[in-house]
């Protein structure tokens, strides 16, 4: 099971307001399961994961918001518009369809792939300074 935080879906949020943040998930889960013990989870994990003794799966907690897990996130996201978005809190984009339809050399389109990449924000701090232009409900997040 997986818990995201609490989010702004209007694209104007402050995540100093938000309630349910990770930690307030966290400290929830933990004082009715205290014996909530972390583990191991893949280098770009989106969620802090932990299993309770005793109980069969894991619980995930998702810090969407406050972006915990920015440094290490290697999620991309292609839009109906066919607009490649490295972060959903990203206002950069790049044209796959345009670049496609160049009929460029598949070098040049990995250089730009990897261009866009290098330009996501190294962790939620920096994220948080990009101002969010678009809604979560219109990006899909």
């Amino acid at each position: 099971m997986r818990f995201i935080e609490e989010m702004s879906f209007n694209g104007k949020g402050d995540s100093r307001a938000i309630k349910w943040n990770w930690k307030a998930l966290f400290a929830k889960l933990e004082a009715h399961y205290p014996s909530l013990e972390k583990i191991e989870s893949s280098p770009h994990s989106a969620s802090m994961n932990f299993s309770i003794p005793g109980h069969i799966g894991t619980i995930g907690i998702i810090a969407a918001y406050s972006r915990a897990f920015c440094g290490t996130c290697d999620r991309m996201r292609v839009t109906a518009k066919w607009s490649l978005k490295t972060c959903l809190y990203y206002s950069g984009v790049l044209n796959i369809r345009d670049l496609l339809l160049s009929y460029a050399e598949d070098d040049f389109i990995a250089s730009k792939l990897i261009e866009c990449v290098g330009k996501r924000a190294l962790n939620g701090f920096e994220a948080e300074k990009i101002p969010v232009s678009e809604s979560m409900a219109g990006i899909g997040g």
